[in-house]
């Protein structure tokens, strides 16, 4: 499965542009950005004067200074996953965040691994509104343990197997109640759509 996040781009309501890739994303803010300090360079004093009452024509330089800090102020994103049946992680990044959701969102597309991680952990934890939480949510499934594409009688199966829970022999096996067992190990893991977790210091 090849993983693909996109970013949405939002300036208040008069500017929204939709599934930017993140390589582009810097370039499209600069160009808002650049596109409404040029509108406003091509008023003539006039035009200058209705549009901005209490502004100084001669001292255009600092409005539009303080009018692209008014636009960055203004610019939030949502990052978005290309499958369907994927939730937006986080919305309404604010400006000052640019750098590192690209880094994150960077982290993302390159590692199908990591984003089922990162899917199962959101999944077991549901507390990612931001970029900060989504840069520790990554952090900490590098310690997490993960079971791909497993159900929880699955891993109990695998556990007898690897001999976990004491030698059992083949002639026994088939009288375990795996799923009994499977209820058992749920105070440990936890079951997602994408296989199994365990972190004892979140259930602790």
């Amino acid at each position: 499965m090849s993983t693909n996040y996109t970013v949405d781009i939002k300036v208040k309501e008069e500017y929204h542009m939709k599934d930017v890739e993140i390589n582009d994303l810097q370039e499209e803010v600069d160009k808002i950005v650049e596109d409404a300090r040029k509108e406003v360079e091509d008023l003539t004093e006039e035009k200058f004067n209705k549009r901005f009452p209490d502004g100084d024509f001669e001292d255009m330089g600092n409005l539009l200074d303080e009018l692209e800090e008014e636009i960055k102020d203004t610019i939030t994103f949502d990052v978005e996953n290309d499958e369907s049946d994927e939730e937006t992680y986080i919305e309404d990044v604010e400006y000052e965040d640019i750098d590192k959701l690209i880094e994150v969102i960077e982290t993302l597309n390159a590692d199908d691994y990591i984003h089922d991680k990162l899917v199962a952990y959101t999944e077991a934890q549901s507390n990612i509104d931001s970029v900060d939480d989504l840069e520790t949510a990554i952090e900490e499934c590098e310690d997490m343990f993960f079971y791909p594409d497993m159900t929880m009688e699955e891993l109990a199966e695998q556990m007898v197997d690897e001999g976990l829970f004491g030698e059992v022999s083949d002639s026994l096996v088939r009288y375990i109640d795996f799923e009994s067992l499977a209820s058992e190990l749920e105070y440990d893991y936890t079951e997602t759509s994408r296989g199994i977790v365990r972190f004892n210091w979140w259930k602790n």
